[in-house]
């Protein structure tokens, strides 16, 4: 758990990704399979992009039309397909802790730039 904690945030989730792509064939006969799919394919995007927001990703976690990655969860009937969802659904809520994490610090360094440049006007 040491080598884990010891990357930085972006190797973290590529780690849970990838673990995620490789497991994720086990429940293609699932009825949520295409949830978990679009949720892997966004959370890509995120990692490589940064422009995905957090809240966006979390619509795939839990949302209120259940179609979601917890609701499918909890309907899995094979135990061997509901560890599948359950690891999917750990890397997604990682990431999109992360992601909101991410949306703070640009929030504040967006509002640090605009302070500065006002002092610097001021100067």
């Amino acid at each position: 758990m040491d080598q884990f904690n010891n990357l930085s945030v972006d190797a973290k989730v590529v780690y849970l990704l990838s673990l995620s792509e490789s497991i994720i064939p086990n429940i293609s006969q699932s009825a949520g399979y295409k949830i978990a799919v679009e949720s892997l394919e966004e959370a890509w995007k995120w990692v490589k992009f940064k422009n995905i927001e957090a809240h966006n990703l979390y619509l795939y976690l839990e949302n209120m039309d259940e179609q979601d990655i917890m609701t499918y969860t909890q309907l899995e009937d094979d135990c061997d397909k509901e560890k599948v969802w359950i690891c999917i659904g750990n890397a997604l809520a990682y990431i999109i802790r992360e992601a909101y994490h991410y949306e703070k610090k640009a929030i504040f360094l967006k509002k640090l730039r605009v302070l500065m440049m006002r002092q610097l006007k001021v100067l």
